[in-house]
């Protein structure tokens, strides 16, 4: 996430918040946490399944056996950064750095387009290019990363926040693994 932040904002001179890095802006219409439960809600029933999966539970969590709920809550904290960094990559550089238009922030297109401007395109790009990450996972994984790709953009383009969906990715990741070991 280094280099992309410091070529924000050394060479392009954009702030972050551009990027989806900035907290949530006010959401017309909507309450404040409607993005995150949107989200959530709309791929919960994804990972309830994946958790039943055979080729998911081999994979998942990355680490165990836990010797408690503490150091099960512990990999689940360290994780996090992992969730920030691919939002970042994909929802906000990727998306945003392909833009659907000059700034995310008030509309499809109110601004002029950049040099990498890809219009609506830039959706298909950053959801086709997430789900190419995951070829090779499990299969309930991969078709789920199509919506995941997808589903998130929109909320996105709400609040011009990633915060909602690196916390919604993370805890749908967290109710995964706790699915998994038998936690809940």
């Amino acid at each position: 996430m280094v280099i992309p932040i410091l070529i924000i904002k050394f060479r392009f001179k954009q702030p972050l918040a551009d990027y989806g890095l900035g907290l949530p802006g006010k959401v017309e219409g909507y309450w404040h946490g409607g993005p995150f439960l949107t989200i959530t809600l709309v791929v919960l029933p994804f990972f309830v399944l994946g958790a039943r999966d055979a080729n998911v539970q081999k994979l998942y969590p990355f680490y165990r056996p836990f010797s408690s709920v503490g150091q099960f809550l512990l990999y689940e904290l360290t994780y996090l950064p992992f969730f920030i960094a691919i939002e970042f990559i994909f929802r906000g550089t990727c998306f945003s750095g392909w833009p659907v238009c000059a700034t995310t922030k008030s509309g499809w297109c109110d601004g002029l387009p950049g040099i990498f401007y890809f219009h609506r395109y830039a959706l298909l790009i950053q959801m086709l290019s997430y789900t190419a990450w995951h070829l090779g996972k499990p299969l309930p994984e991969t078709w789920g990363a199509v919506v995941w790709g997808w589903r998130p953009v929109p909320q996105r383009m709400q609040c011009g926040s990633i915060w909602p969906i690196v916390l919604s990715h993370w805890l749908l990741n967290v109710l995964l693994d706790a699915l998994i070991v038998g936690l809940v």
